[in-house]
């Protein structure tokens, strides 16, 4: 009975040890090898895809990569019709949904995809055809169509690999046409030189990082949050340097203006560039959003962006507001040119902090400082802000109203009196970032 006992035991054992073999290879595809701590152990860390290698780095060499190709990239002559949908919400809630008429030549496109795992980068160039894209074999590449209905953004269309796997773009060539001036030499009927001009058409290519959903890591996150800090620290550093004097206060400089804080300006970039459709649906993820286009394009990001209402660069300034700032505060040093100047990020912020000394000037003309002192004792100090940021929107006109309205109607929230729609979702925006996005 014992050596029968014996027998049955290592039998069983044997089979135990062989079930294991052979059910290991699919355990680890099933679970892939990691270590947890289980002592401080960091949530999002567990979450969100580790990478030995540095997205800051592979852009970097993405750019040098692209340069040393010497790319050359066909845009076409006619455009091409196409259709898209634009998705709006106003004061009352209601969703608008309207059919915007596109037009774009076919074009040659370089993408640089970098592989998530290993860090290697690919160089491949995709045709754009309207709203379609043909792609090489043995790719497969869509285009995003955001909460707001934009699909086709040229320079920062976001895009989706899917095939190869694991793949994400890091960066695009966007080759577009300018009209530059060629000088050529000719000679009179007396055979004198001068020099005249000819207008040529040409192509240029345009480095960018479009935003992905696979670029959201901290690394690029925390590289917009330091560039914003950068641009506001260099821009009071300037109107310092340069003694530009603050109307609200005068004798005093602008950067010492208490309600002027770095924080406010700090705040300004998310606010203009956050899409509100997005922040609806997830208010802190369309924030990293800006965050990360910021990061990853560093003193280019949003350069070349204007609004339908020529609103520009990572600030949204339009030439006139510019030009009135350039002209009343003629000791900051504006660069002259605006299709320059909005291309610079410290010059624009500049160009901000100029804009909300001139409307805090405008406020307490209009209300006294006793007024403006009890308001904040009421509401807060956050009040100048929001108002500040209701007249950098929307003109001083209105909010003047709204916050006269509440004074008088002594009022728990400025905000509820009648706006436009765009200014109280911009106050809206504002007000999540103060308190909830560092």
């Amino acid at each position: 009975m014992g050596k029968r006992f014996t027998l049955l035991f290592w039998l069983f054992f044997l089979l135990a040890v062989l079930a294991l073999f052979v059910m290991r290879p699919r355990a680890e595809e099933l679970l892939p090898s990691r270590s947890i701590e289980a002592q401080g152990a960091n949530i999002a860390s567990a979450v969100q895809p580790q990478f030995q290698w540095s997205f800051l780095d592979k852009i970097e060499e993405a750019k040098k990569l692209v340069l040393d190709a010497n790319l050359v990239l066909k845009v076409g002559q006619k455009d091409i019709v196409y259709y898209e949908s634009r998705i709006t919400q106003n004061a009352n809630g209601t969703v608008s949904v309207t059919k915007k008429r596109m037009a774009d030549p076919e074009r040659e496109i370089a993408l640089v995809l970098v592989d998530l795992k290993s860090g290697d980068l690919k160089l491949i160039a995709v045709t754009e055809k309207g709203n379609e894209l043909i792609m090489p074999a043995g790719y497969e590449i869509e285009n995003i169509t955001r909460p707001n209905g934009i699909t086709n953004n040229s320079w920062n269309t976001q895009r989706r690999v899917v095939e190869p796997k694991n793949h994400a773009v890091i960066l695009n060539v966007w080759p577009y046409w300018v009209t530059e001036r060629v000088p050529r030499i000719v000679k009179d009927v007396r055979g004198r030189s001068r020099t005249v001009y000819d207008n040529k058409k040409v192509v240029e290519n345009r480095i960018y990082i479009p935003f992905s959903s696979e670029l959201v890591a901290q690394e690029l996150v925390d590289s917009g949050k330091n560039r914003r800090k950068y641009t506001v620290q260099k821009a009071r550093e300037l109107l310092a340097e340069r003694q530009v004097m603050s109307k609200t206060y005068p004798g005093k400089l602008i950067v010492d203006i208490e309600l002027l804080k770095p924080e406010v300006f700090e705040r300004l970039p998310l606010i203009e560039q956050a899409d509100y459709a997005e922040f609806l649906l997830d208010s802190e993820a369309s924030l990293k959003r800006v965050d990360v286009i910021i990061g990853a394009n560093g003193e280019f990001a949003y350069a070349y962006t204007c609004s339908g209402a020529s609103a520009c660069g990572l600030l949204q300034f339009t030439r006139g507001t510019y030009n009135d700032m350039k002209k009343k505060y003629p000791k900051a040093l504006l660069i002259s040119d605006f299709a320059i100047g909005y291309k610079d990020q410290v010059n624009l912020m500049m160009a901000a902090m100029l804009l909300h000394d001139n409307n805090l000037a405008a406020m307490i003309s209009k209300f006294g400082e006793t007024k403006i002192s009890q308001t904040i004792k009421k509401y807060g100090e956050g009040i100048i802000e929001e108002m500040l940021a209701a007249n950098y929107n929307g003109g001083t006109v209105r909010p003047h109203k709204a916050l006269s309205a509440s004074i008088l109607k002594n009022l728990t929230d400025w905000l509820i009196n009648p706006m436009r729609t765009e200014t109280k979702q911009y106050i809206n925006k504002l007000r999540y970032i103060r308190e909830n996005y560092n």
